[in-house]
């Protein structure tokens, strides 16, 4: 089963054939370079504007955030798991980000979480086609979401849903022009960096794996 389920719920689950038993869940997550995460996810929440108008409104949006020091942060919402959120309430204890970070990298390891990487969508389809499909039933939907074609060699960029005429790249390379701004934006968005960085480590051993074990 699959959605925006946060890690551990599987842990409520049985097996179905030893029911005193928990059941054996493998998960996986996607990561993507937190910056471009950060006005991708304010620029798809305010859709069918101009390119001057997400420049304008992300401006004030970093400016207010790094002014607040309010850093975005939203992997805690999936990444640490049902059971330790209740033992933290029930302890009254208040993480600080930093706690949450190390805590996540934490469960990232102690989970044996797939990575995949946004910005490596063919290795990661074939790192989850791996799991998923290791004996070939499924191989050209993986290829259709844009997985390297095993025979051509191509790889083919799947269509996306809600497309907006302004590219989040094109934003990025505009707020890079300011440098000021562009060091805040860095700044705000630090702790998710730390976690994606951390987790892209994790999916190139992970491919790495699975490359050497076709390989013999």
């Amino acid at each position: 089963f699959g959605g925006h389920l946060p890690l551990g719920c599987g842990d409520l689950l049985a097996n179905p054939n030893q029911p005193e038993e928990k059941a054996n869940v493998r998960y996986m997550t996607f990561v993507r370079d937190a910056v471009t995460k950060y006005l991708s996810g304010r620029m798809f929440v305010n859709k069918g504007h101009s390119k001057s108008w997400y420049i304008e409104n992300l401006t004030k949006d970093i400016n207010r955030d790094f002014e607040r020091k309010e850093y975005h942060f939203r992997y805690e919402n999936y990444l640490i798991t049902p059971a330790q959120r209740e033992s933290y309430r029930r302890n009254h204890i208040t993480l600080s980000l930093e706690d949450k970070t190390e805590l996540i990298i934490h469960n990232l390891i102690e989970y044996n979480v797939i990575i995949g990487v946004v910005e490596r969508m063919s290795d990661s389809m074939e790192l989850l086609k791996h799991y998923i499909d290791p004996i070939n039933k499924m191989e050209s939907l993986f290829v259709k979401y844009g997985m390297k074609d095993p025979v051509t060699g191509e790889i083919v960029r799947p269509r996306e849903k809600n497309t907006s005429p302004v590219s989040t790249s094109a934003v990025l390379a505009e707020i890079k022009n300011d440098k000021k701004l562009y060091e805040k934006l860095v700044e705000i968005v630090k702790y998710e960096q730390r976690i994606t960085d951390f987790a892209v480590g994790l999916h190139s051993r992970q491919y790495n794996m699975i490359e050497k074990m076709g390989a013999t």
